[in-house]
């Protein structure tokens, strides 16, 4: 807050909101481990399911890549290299949503985990993080279209890496005899 420009009383307090919803997320998956721990157990026992992963969700995910010695390396690097994508008028996308950073920071800290090298760990985070920011770039008209909001994208590796496959599977049905005459809008399919 304080590298853009925000006064000292509003960037202490938003740290500090943040490092509560820090402590807030993780005691919340404190208490589902707690209790969804035995329920989950006597239903793997009563179905005979030999089950060895668990999908615990975005907020756990976040919480373990903001845990790890590689953030503020990932923060530096994309920032920095969307700074250069902007000035080099390589992409229109300027990725502020600095929480959702988590993303490349995920990627970067399972890359350093496997290789045991840091450098490999902030290397995937920037590779990551470029091809989200050119997939947000060609997938910017249909989101602005969509939602009525120009000027928008989403730079989430969660949404924009769907993007290739529909559009590719949507050219597919537009070639589809009979498929391609259906209207599929939400009015139409009611």
């Amino acid at each position: 807050g304080l590298i853009m420009g925000e006064k000292f009383s509003k960037a202490f307090r938003a740290g500090l909101t943040i490092g509560i919803g820090f402590i807030g997320i993780n005691l919340v998956v404190g208490l589902m481990g707690q209790y969804i721990t035995p329920a989950t157990q006597a239903m793997t026992e009563r179905f005979s399911l030999n089950l060895s992963v668990i999908d615990v969700g975005w907020p756990v995910s976040s919480s373990i890549a903001f845990a790890t010695n590689i953030v503020p390396f990932v923060f530096i690097t994309c920032f920095v290299i969307n700074i250069i994508m902007l000035a080099f008028n390589w992409t229109k996308t300027l990725d502020i949503d600095v929480w959702n950073y988590w993303h490349f920071i995920f990627t970067g800290s399972l890359v350093q985990h496997m290789t045991g090298s840091m450098p490999l760990g902030i290397l995937a985070s920037a590779i990551t993080f470029v091809i989200i920011v050119k997939f947000a770039d060609w997938s910017a008209p249909f989101v602005q279209d969509y939602f009525g909001l120009p000027g928008i994208s989403l730079p989430h590796t969660e949404t924009v890496s769907w993007a290739p496959l529909c559009l590719g599977l949507d050219k597919l049905y537009d070639k589809i005899p009979g498929i391609n005459k259906i209207d599929w809008s939400p009015d139409k399919v009611q």
